[in-house]
């Protein structure tokens, strides 16, 4: 009789806890752009950090990221509501990931 090793390993050896997320999603002016959830609490930081990410377009040398993290609107709008933030504009690519 064969057994399934794969979910046997799963469940002798468990993955280590992830410490977030991360979603492509399109904004509204249809270009890509990557959504991130990062729970803080593995490094005695009790809380939860919502960024986004966009394709660096003025990346010139291999040494350049490929993508530059801003705060989410989210983070923004929760730490000062009274003020609208807005995500960083950038031009419709694909992200290829």
């Amino acid at each position: 009789m064969e057994t399934n090793t794969t979910s046997n390993n799963q469940t002798e050896n468990p993955p280590e806890k992830d410490i977030g997320a991360v979603w492509v999603k399109k904004g509204q002016n249809g270009s890509q752009f990557l959504s991130f959830i990062l729970d803080l609490n593995q490094f005695g930081i009790n809380q939860k950090v919502n960024l986004v990410g966009f394709k660096n377009r003025n990346k010139k040398e291999s040494k350049h990221p490929d993508f530059r993290i801003f705060p989410s609107n989210r983070d923004t709008a929760a730490k000062a509501p009274t003020k609208t933030a807005t995500t960083p504009a950038v031009e419709s690519v694909d992200l290829d990931i």
